[in-house]
């Protein structure tokens, strides 16, 4: 009988950031891992903790943003991270936050000033392609095809470990866009906050791979299990 794994309860925050082009808005996208309890393990004396990821904080920017206007957002928002009250059972003072950031085309200029700013982030560059199989290519950068993005956002949604709560501001555009969303074929209009979205889940999913794993709670018709009173930015 194998001991089960005891979580590295570090305070863990997922950022996607999709770049806007002429006709797209850039947006921003924040999730928070938690630990749900679980009970406890009679056998090994531990907690029985399952990780869930919410989303806290979803932005679209004005049309037209320079790129260059977005670090010191990213910095401002990175400190209300560092600023919020520790979850319950996390370690003290253990924080980590990854920003997964677009990076096809201007996308690596700005990464370039993220990366001289020394943001208190750990950076994450990804290309999205079309093509079947994800890859770390020269200098970091990850090549991620949109098929594998949305189809990991659409496997966390039906685990039910991946939340949104109703009082998150636009909720009802957020879920008709990530709803509307299509792995393939021809795009919707915008769905700029869906990809951002969906680059912070592909980063949590590789990180807690347990989130893949299906929730005891299952998800609503909707897809969607949502949590009033969540805390947000």
């Amino acid at each position: 009988m194998l001991q089960p794994q005891i979580p590295d309860c570090t305070q863990h925050y997922f950022l996607g950031l999709d770049l806007g082009k002429r006709v797209d808005r850039s947006a921003l996208a924040v999730l928070e891992l938690q630990w749900e309890d679980r009970g406890f393990d009679r056998v090994w004396h531990v907690p029985l903790r399952r990780p869930v990821v919410r989303l806290i904080r979803a932005d679209r920017f004005p049309l037209g943003m320079p790129y260059l206007d977005l670090p010191p957002i990213l910095a401002d928002v990175l400190r209300r991270l560092e600023r919020l009250p520790l979850l319950p059972g996390n370690a003290p003072k253990a924080y980590r936050q990854d920003l997964v950031v677009d990076a096809a085309n201007a996308g690596v200029f700005l990464l370039e000033i993220l990366q001289k700013q020394r943001l208190p982030a750990t950076l994450v560059p990804v290309s999205i392609t079309g093509g079947e199989q994800e890859n770390r290519l020269a200098g970091g950068i990850w090549s991620v095809p949109r098929p594998i993005l949305f189809s990991n956002l659409r496997l966390l949604f039906e685990a039910g470990t991946l939340r949104i709560a109703q009082d998150l501001p636009g909720y009802r555009t957020l879920v008709e866009e990530l709803l509307s969303a299509k792995a393939s074929g021809p795009q919707r209009a915008h769905d700029d906050v869906a990809i951002a979205v969906a680059l912070g889940a592909w980063r949590a999913a590789r990180e807690i791979p347990e989130l893949r794993q299906p929730h005891p709670q299952r998800v609503t018709a909707s897809k969607f299990l949502v949590n009033p009173g969540q805390r947000i930015i």
